[in-house]
């Protein structure tokens, strides 16, 4: 029997060890995601590297613009659909109260070791910061660190999972 609870604390420990620490909230608190709200969300992909190396427009070269609107529009969508407070826009609307400046700084995909043959999981690095629009004032800046989500061949697919998983794991932050 003492085996068997060790085996369960082990267990216990390991998880905790190994849970999910990609997402951390560095200042303020995510209470504004959860107020009935809208925040104006701009992306930028000024400086995003691919794979810590090369810059993503160059690696991306004639797909930069299709890869970036997918990104943007799966973020968007699911965000919305999965929130029951803030709902976030693209077009500058005068009822925003909050700024949502969502900064990729690397994207990565790095390949399965136990899936299918070309197949990989995609990973974005960067910072989201909400701003109140009315008294400018940073209420959340959220740490994104290698978050890891969207396991597809297709990049435009893979890019836009990793960044609708994002998004519901933004919401699920206390």
């Amino acid at each position: 029997m003492k085996k068997y609870l060790l085996v369960i604390c082990a267990l216990l420990i390991s998880t905790y060890c190994f849970a999910d620490k990609h997402l951390k909230v560095k200042k303020g608190n995510t209470d504004c995601l959860k107020q009935t709200s809208v925040a104006l969300i701009e992306f930028d992909f000024s400086n995003t590297t691919w794979e810590k190396d090369e810059d993503f427009k160059e690696w991306c070269g004639k797909d930069y613009e299709k890869r970036i609107k997918r990104m943007k529009k799966g973020f968007v969508k699911v965000f919305n659909d999965v929130s029951s407070g803030m709902s976030v826009t693209t077009d500058a609307d005068e009822s925003a109260e909050y700024k949502l400046i969502f900064k990729v700084e690397d994207l990565e995909r790095h390949q399965a070791f136990w899936g299918t043959w070309g197949q990989g999981k995609f990973y974005v690095t960067g910072t989201i910061t909400i701003i109140n629009i009315k008294t400018n004032e940073t209420v959340c800046l959220i740490n994104i660190d290698s978050f890891g989500s969207g396991k597809d061949f297709n990049y435009e697919d893979g890019f836009s999972e990793c960044f609708e998983g994002l998004a519901k794991s933004i919401l699920k932050l206390k």
